[in-house]
């Protein structure tokens, strides 16, 4: 019986202890930027930016790189611009596949302001037509960008062992 009331106790006291800690959190200033109220609804951003949107504008937003053979690692850098009147916060980058690999700024884009997302397609066992998708999704209406990277692999030409 005894233990039973230590148990309960220490239950207790450690309750306590956790619900003073959760609710002495602050909340964020006024002016911070929180990425989740930006990315799905920007009149929800408090501060200086309530009420303004971020625009993107991508220079392109489809690669074409020919033909490549099998294997080559195909690189490109979508250059976009923030030419809205708040900052642009890019929550991800999905790719359509495991062969793409997308990597975004992860810090704001002020107004004005440019940014890079780079994408690397891996062509190794994938000859044939490509027509690769990276999903963008950021504070921006619409919510999503897709970006293309399409072309041509040819197959590698397997290299012939020498006899002795």
């Amino acid at each position: 019986m005894f233990q039973y009331k230590k148990t309960f106790a220490f239950g207790v006291i450690f309750l306590g202890v956790l619900i003073a800690t959760l609710s002495s959190c602050s909340n964020p200033k006024p002016t911070e930027l929180r990425a989740g109220d930006v990315i799905y609804n920007n009149n929800s951003a408090s501060g200086k930016f309530a009420g303004k949107t971020s625009k993107i504008k991508f220079k392109d937003v489809v690669y074409n790189f020919n033909e490549v053979t099998e294997g080559t690692l195909v690189k490109h850098a979508f250059m976009f611009q923030n030419v809205g009147d708040a900052p642009l916060v890019i929550a991800g980058a999905q790719a359509s596949c495991g062969c793409t690999i997308p990597d975004w700024p992860r810090e704001p884009i002020a107004p004005g302001d440019s940014g890079v997302i780079k994408i690397e397609f891996n062509s190794k066992g994938r000859p044939g037509k490509a027509n690769k998708t990276v999903t963008v999704t950021a504070n921006t209406e619409p919510s999503k960008t897709e970006l293309q990277i399409t072309g041509n692999v040819m197959p590698a030409v397997p290299t012939e062992e020498k006899k002795p």
